[in-house]
C-alpha cells in the first residue's frame, strides 16, 4: 500500500516529485504521514540551533530535531529566504529528518 503524504505546513509547495521522494525513505509499515512544520529554532547556547520536523506518522504526533551550529544558516533562514528557496530547502530538510527519524525506529 502507498503511504498517504498530507503537507498541511506554510510555504512549503507541494510536488508529485517531493511525495517521490517521501516515500523512497519510508519503511513499508508506515502507511499516513502528515507534515505540519519544518524549519530551525534557536537552541541553548550561543550559537546553537535545531533543525526540526513536526507532524504525524501512523496517526502518531512526532517532533525530530537534530543539533545545528550554522549561524549563516540561521541568518539566512530568519532573513533572506523568499519563497521558493526556503520551500526547496524546507522540503530537503524533511527528507534528511525523516529519513534519520526511519532509522530510530
Amino acid at each position: 500500500m502507498a503511504t498517504q503524504i498530507n503537507i498541511n505546513a506554510y510555504g512549503l509547495q507541494d510536488s508529485k516529485n517531493f511525495h517521490t521522494r517521501i516515500s523512497k525513505v519510508t519503511p513499508s509499515n508506515i502507511t499516513d504521514i502528515r507534515i505540519d512544520e519544518a524549519g530551525m529554532r534557536r537552541a541553548n547556547g550561543y550559537g546553537q540551533y535545531k533543525l526540526f520536523f513536526e507532524g504525524y506518522i501512523n496517526g502518531e504526533a512526532i517532533t525530530f530535531t537534530k543539533h545545528c551550529t550554522s549561524s549563516p544558516l540561521w541568518d539566512w533562514f530568519n532573513n533572506d529566504a523568499d519563497g521558493k528557496k526556503l520551500s526547496d530547502w524546507k522540503k530537503s530538510l524533511i527528507i534528511d529528518l525523516l529519513e534519520e527519524y526511519f532509522e530510530t525506529i
